[in-house]
């Protein structure tokens, strides 16, 4: 069947592989005559994709950032047209218009692209070629490299047990997909109201960490003489529960100066479910012990200070 249209001409060239690919805005400055009718241009392209025919091959508006970047790329390396569009399962005139700007492919075509061309695919989206390490290249670099590993992994084993032995650095920032959490190393992260808590940046996640592990280190120095401290209810009361068979054990916190369970603002004994939210409340009752005793010493000695007899000029 001959083509009808000048359009469908066009196409059939190119079915044949043309060499020369066009932008949409091309076609219809080439196609556009006194004797064109209005809107045929989009009434062939309309049938041609309802078709199939035209399914993957509709340019586009705007030209890719990446399309000129992998015809470079390809060239450079000495492919052929048709060797990469083989290996990327698509035709070599489906390449072309990839190459000339005018069609955007899938993710999985442009990231079968990059691989076959040796590039990271999220720079091709910027317009940016980066190359890939050879993977030959770096097998034989580790291999030239075995006895630092080693000896790299053996100081690492020893880090590693040094931190378990001593609890080094318990809390510690890691990064999960866009957000960063505070994970302590001998559990799971750290939670706020049963929601474990996320930074946007991890200079808040670590400053953050970095408050806890030193609250920590002043809770193991106090550790004697920690006024507060969490105990069970069963514990502190020392006497058997009315109501057997209890879901879950209650935890209280208790003043060892007195002796007695600590209240609330309604002069109600705190109660807690979890041991955990127990100890965080516990540790922040202790920390402001800890800061009044500082500030009280502070005043003391500058009291001492300023009660130090005065020497006398000439004297």
């Amino acid at each position: 069947m001959e083509p009808s249209t000048k359009l469908e001409e066009l196409y059939s060239y190119h079915q044949k592989g043309m060499e020369e690919i066009l932008s949409r805005q091309q076609l219809e400055e080439l196609f556009r005559h006194p004797e064109q009718k209005t809107g045929e241009f989009e009434h062939w392209l309309n049938t041609q994709c309802q078709t199939g025919q035209l399914k993957k091959l509709v340019p586009l508006e705007e030209p890719t950032k990446f399309g000129s970047l992998i015809a470079e790329r390809r060239k450079e390396i000495g492919m052929s047209v048709e060797q990469l569009s083989r290996l990327c399962l698509i035709s070599p005139e489906q390449l072309k218009w990839i190459e000339a700007g005018v069609f955007n492919p899938d993710q999985n075509t442009l990231q079968w692209l990059a691989n076959a061309i040796g590039v990271h695919r999220s720079n091709l989206l910027n317009g940016q070629i980066k190359l890939k390490p050879d993977y030959q290249e770096c097998l034989k670099a580790i291999e030239g490299m075995q006895d630092e590993l080693l000896l790299a992994k053996e100081h690492l084993n020893r880090l590693n047990q040094f931190v378990a032995d001593h609890g080094v650095t318990e809390y510690q920032v890691q990064k999960h997909e866009d957000q960063y959490r505070v994970k302590r190393t001998v559990s799971k992260e750290v939670q706020l109201n049963g929601v474990i808590r996320e930074w946007k940046d991890e200079k808040s996640a670590r400053q953050f960490a970095d408050q806890l592990n030193q609250r920590k280190a002043i809770m193991e120095d106090k550790t004697d003489s920690a006024r507060y401290v969490v105990r069970s209810e069963e514990g502190f009361l020392k006497a058997e529960k009315e109501e057997e068979n209890q879901p879950e054990e209650i935890y209280l916190i208790v003043d060892t100066k007195t002796g007695e369970a600590v209240l609330d603002q309604r002069d109600v004994i705190l109660e807690f479910r979890n041991k955990e939210t127990a100890q965080s409340y516990a540790d922040r009752l202790n920390q402001k012990e800890i800061a009044l005793e500082s500030s009280i010493e502070k005043t003391v000695s500058l009291q001492k200070i300023q009660n130090l007899p005065q020497l006398q000029p000439g004297k």
